[in-house]
């Protein structure tokens, strides 16, 4: 079983995080919403359910929003583990909520966020001019599960474009020294790190790690 699972996608946006996962099966940890470059708790403010994308009928979906609020209400994990009383009551609630995630575990869930991934590739690849097979070739790079535009922060012309963005965003230059730096060995160098990866056309993808 995959450790997270697809759980929506907000509609008509833009929005790098668009598409949100959860862990695939429910804990005393309650619910958390995570994707290629975050992780989080359940926001108190439900989403509007009209505005995303699910599996999930509106009841079931609000009703995991409850189920974390009561997660929270016990103490989440380490306070339901040291209480009897606390265990019991969370065991209570996670076997109620467990057919929402034998749900979202199920081939249709699965199906649907294959549609979801393939929009997903599609705004890639125009936002970024790919060709299918760089598509391909940056997802098998890419050591995480996730498949969405979040996967990717950017992708440079070059390995010199990688090195002088990486080192004006990171305060490297001042006027003084620009002239000594050598853009390309940096951009060189970057490629030891996993957030970067150079294509076999030359560009370098900047991946949220």
């Amino acid at each position: 079983m995959d450790k997270y699972i697809f759980f929506y996608k907000d509609k008509d946006t833009d929005d790098r995080d668009c598409v949100k996962y959860i862990e695939s099966v429910p804990s005393f940890s309650g619910v958390g919403l995570c994707g290629a470059c975050f992780h989080t708790s359940f926001d108190y403010t439900d989403p509007i359910y009209d505005n995303v994308l699910t599996i999930l009928t509106r009841k079931e979906f609000n009703k995991l929003y409850s189920f974390d609020r009561e997660m929270s209400k016990l103490g989440y994990s380490t306070s339901i583990s040291e209480n009897p009383e606390k265990r019991e009551q969370a065991l209570k609630l996670i076997q109620g909520i467990q057919p929402i995630y034998d749900k979202l575990n199920s081939e249709g869930n699965r199906m649907l966020f294959e549609k979801v991934i393939e929009e997903e590739h599609e705004y890639l690849m125009y936002e970024f001019t790919l060709t299918e097979d760089i598509l391909r070739e940056i997802f098998s790079h890419y050591s995480r599960d996730y498949k969405d535009r979040g996967v990717i922060t950017w992708i440079y012309d070059d390995l010199k474009e990688c090195g002088y963005e990486f080192a004006h965003s990171c305060g490297y230059i001042t006027k003084q020294n620009e002239r000594y730096f050598d853009y390309e060995k940096l951009g060189y160098d970057l490629l030891q790190d996993d957030n970067f990866y150079q294509l076999s056309d030359g560009r370098v993808v900047s991946f949220n790690v």
